[in-house]
């Protein structure tokens, strides 16, 4: 499976998050079964990005996995796929 890496500017509006803009950040191509692993491993082996133990949490909304800031809830990454 083949995704693409963006990190995401999100601003607060009526107690949600609003996506501002996006930046690329490549593309990622995985055979792993666990593909929430292998998008945290490309971030920290391709960019450097690492997330302090329970702090972020990794949501799939059946589409798209998307790095969430536990405390609050600001989305910072996502893997969307290439189909």
């Amino acid at each position: 499976m083949k995704f693409e890496i963006r990190q995401l500017d999100c601003y607060m509006y009526d107690d949600e998050w609003t996506q501002n803009t996006s930046y690329n950040f490549g593309t990622m191509e995985t055979r792993a079964n666990n593909e929430k692993q292998a998008f945290t491993r490309y971030l920290a082996n391709k960019h450097g990005i690492t997330f302090k133990h329970n702090r972020t949490r990794i949501e799939f909304d059946g589409d798209c996995y998307i790095i969430i800031d536990r405390k609050t809830k600001e989305p910072l990454f996502i893997a969307i796929p290439l189909y």
